[in-house]
């Protein structure tokens, strides 16, 4: 149950259609995935750099995804849907200093996507996404519940979904 993945590279080229760097799946308790890097290489990338799906911790015992650096896709490479990070019924994370691109996909692209879950809590990461897609796609309202002092970055598309499409921070 409770997870430790520290320090940690992981590159790749693959010709798959699914790729993710580190699918994690019913992680519950005082987990930390910390202090990797996550990058594609130059002709393919990764489709899905973290996926967290069911999994979490406590509002006491909160888990923790802090100082990675993650890059999906490749400027090479007009592959479907990426996404930076992928939450789906993920809670009680603390999600801090953390930078994440997707580098190609296009328009649904995400640097990241959360949905269900809750609690989640976002301070001090840079989401940038270089394509026309969004840097931070929230489609839930309990999803996230704190989000402070993040750079969002999509200059050819979305800052931001949530009710919608958000252009800028004032909207």
């Amino acid at each position: 149950y409770n997870l430790t993945f520290k320090g940690n590279e992981i590159a790749g080229i693959s010709a798959y259609t699914s790729r993710y760097a580190m699918y994690c799946i019913y992680v519950n308790g005082v987990s930390e995935i910390s202090n990797n890097n996550i990058h594609g290489e130059v002709t393919s990338g990764w489709l899905y750099g973290i996926y967290l799906s069911n999994s979490g911790g406590t509002n006491a015992n909160r888990a923790k995804i802090h100082n990675n650096m993650i890059q999906v896709g490749a400027t090479t490479t007009s592959a479907g849907t990426l996404y930076g990070m992928y939450l789906t019924n993920a809670g009680y994370f603390n999600i801090y200093h953390n930078s994440v691109l997707a580098n190609s996909g296009g328009a649904s692209s995400r640097a990241l996507y959360a949905t269900g879950g809750g609690g989640v809590e976002l301070v001090n990461n840079i989401f940038a996404n270089y394509t026309a897609g969004y840097a931070l796609y929230v489609a839930n309202a309990f999803s996230i519940s704190n989000s402070n002092n993040n750079v969002l970055y999509s200059p050819s598309g979305n800052i931001g979904y949530f009710n919608g499409n958000t252009l800028t921070l004032a909207n």
